[in-house]
């Protein structure tokens, strides 16, 4: 009798086993800019945007666009993210003759960090008068 026990013990464990370990898997998201080169934009205040496709995109992933801009120079702030496929910025006024520029990189987060094989940079550059 103990035998039988002990087979039924050992099969019911080999099944529920088996059984709960079927890895559901998730597509890799994909994530590209539509964007390649410059964006001009006039001296005066603008808008700006970068559109981008993300296929298979994680529950808990998000994108995040940055420039390169840091101290006193920032004329690139409020990034937008609230349109799917675009990143909104605005740009400030140029009151200097020459002309100046930036680059501005959308990122795919997931789990709150950034995945270097999911990041894609556009190295899109902003310059204005």
């Amino acid at each position: 009798m103990k035998r039988f026990t002990l087979f039924g013990a050992v099969l019911t464990a080999a099944v529920a086993v088996l059984a709960g370990c079927n890895p559901v898997e998730n597509p890799t998201p994909k994530f590209s800019s539509g964007m390649d080169g410059d964006l001009r934009v006039p001296a005066g205040e603008s808008k700006g945007e970068i559109n981008y496709v993300l296929e298979n995109a994680a529950e808990d992933g998000f994108v995040e666009a940055k420039s390169n801009l840091d101290g006193e120079e920032i004329w690139i702030t409020d990034f937008d993210y609230s349109q799917d496929g675009t990143v909104a910025f605005n740009i400030a006024a140029n009151g200097e003759e020459q002309e100046r520029e930036a680059v501005v990189n959308p990122h795919l987060f997931i789990f709150g960090w950034k995945r270097p094989e999911l990041r894609r940079k556009s190295d899109t550059g902003c310059k204005g008068r």
